[in-house]
């Protein structure tokens, strides 16, 4: 008899409260659930990951004071994480969620899978690869991933990225490479790219060295298109 934007409005209240974790594995327990998100089953496993998205969301204000990671967001994530995709799609719309809180939900939960295979993988990965896995993705999905792999490897990789990578930037960029002599085309993004990964990895220190590494890629590219 309530309407879904009445459901909605009367739910987010809840992320203003102390105790989230606590009212949600109430939601449960009530038999709320059947009418906010019926696909999503209680068990032991969601009830750790609730907390889990407390005691991480405590850890991030405590070290990163320029994120603010949508407490929403996290926790809708965390509680549709073990649904098919398209099915946490269609319960983000079934609640009448906000457009930027569902874009924020559907990026960690799309993200996830591929930065889980990563971090897991037993190669020690160079920060050139934890920017890969990592660039662009909203503060929550970083978050998210602490949630499911919060161990000491992976907390290592996401402050890697989150306190020093993403605020790496090379000296030179596409008119250094007119300059140089050579054309703009599709292969200047590939080179400034080659650039940024040798920078983070450590492979060039300066502005003299990227543009010596970028000139030798670029006449390697320019061999290749006359053989």
């Amino acid at each position: 008899k309530v309407s879904k934007e009445r459901l909605y409005s009367e739910f987010k209240l809840l992320f203003q409260e102390e105790k989230i974790p606590e009212l949600l594995l109430r939601i449960f327990s009530l038999g709320i659930d059947a009418f906010l998100f019926p696909a999503v089953n209680y068990n032991e496993e969601l009830a750790l990951r609730l907390y889990a998205v407390r005691d991480v969301l405590v850890w991030a204000k405590e070290n990163w004071h320029d994120a603010e990671p949508s407490v929403e967001a996290l926790y809708l994530s965390a509680l549709l994480m073990d649904l098919p995709f398209q099915e946490a799609r269609h319960l983000c719309r079934r609640l009448r969620l906000p457009r930027e809180k569902m874009r924020l939900v559907l990026a960690a939960l799309a993200a996830l899978p591929s930065m889980q295979k990563t971090v897991r993988s037993n190669a020690k990965l160079a920060a050139s690869e934890l920017e890969s896995c990592f660039r662009g993705q909203p503060v929550e999905a970083l978050l998210l991933l602490l949630v499911t792999d919060n161990n000491e490897q992976t907390i290592s990789y996401v402050k890697q990225y989150w306190e020093k990578i993403r605020h790496v930037k090379t000296e030179i960029n596409g008119y250094d490479l007119e300059e140089m002599g050579f054309s703009p085309g599709p292969v200047f993004q590939k080179v400034l790219a080659a650039v940024r990964a040798a920078r983070l990895d450590g492979v060039v220190h300066s502005r003299e060295e990227e543009l010596a590494f970028a000139r030798e890629r670029l006449q390697c590219a320019a061999l290749g298109k006359e053989n």
